[in-house]
């Protein structure tokens, strides 16, 4: 079975909280949030996975452990502080809005630059092309693409190498044939 990762404490959530000191006898127990960051973290483990990260995270991580400590404690105390003022007030909480949107903005960074977690291993292959994923048939796009199909044949006429049999059109071309007065 695959280890579980946990990437908060109940500590780190009652940092965001201050309202509230989670006990067995408030509204939100400890229980409730520790269900809640171990619901967290699988959800972010599986957006690590989708970037291509290797799980579980290393201990020696501490770099992509530390926000993402942030992360998930973000959305736990949003959660908390909705649910206790939902409860109290029927509407929302404005600190649980402004956690949630932290927890979304730093989630979307992850997303969009990967870098942020930089002492994780990536198995991802995502930033490799195939040789003909840029290369387009009709020209279309024609210097959108880093290579089109005009410049790759281009550049292999202007590179090519004769064989004996084909024609040169230059004396000084190269035709693989050795002159008989160098042998």
């Amino acid at each position: 079975m695959a280890e579980r990762t946990v990437y908060c404490t109940l500590d780190d959530v009652q940092r965001w909280v201050k309202r509230v000191q989670f006990s067995d006898s408030t509204k939100i127990t400890p229980s409730d949030i520790n269900v809640w960051i171990q619901l967290e973290s699988n959800i972010i483990d599986g957006e690590l996975r989708k970037m291509g990260i290797t799980l579980p995270i290393s201990s020696s991580a501490t770099i992509s452990l530390n926000v993402l400590k942030l992360l998930i404690s973000f959305k736990v105390a949003a959660l908390a502080e909705q649910t206790a003022n939902f409860g109290a007030n029927k509407n929302q909480s404005g600190h649980g809005k402004w956690l949630d949107k932290q927890y979304l903005n730093l989630l979307s960074q992850i997303q969009q630059n990967p870098c942020i977690l930089s002492d994780v291993v990536t198995v991802s292959i995502k930033h490799m092309k195939s040789d003909t994923e840029d290369m387009l048939e009709d020209g279309t796009k024609e210097g959108n693409e880093i290579f089109t199909k005009k410049h790759i044949d281009d550049f292999r006429d202007a590179h090519k190498v004769l064989s004996p049999s084909e024609q040169t059109s230059t004396s000084e071309s190269i035709t693989g044939e050795i002159p008989k007065s160098k042998i």
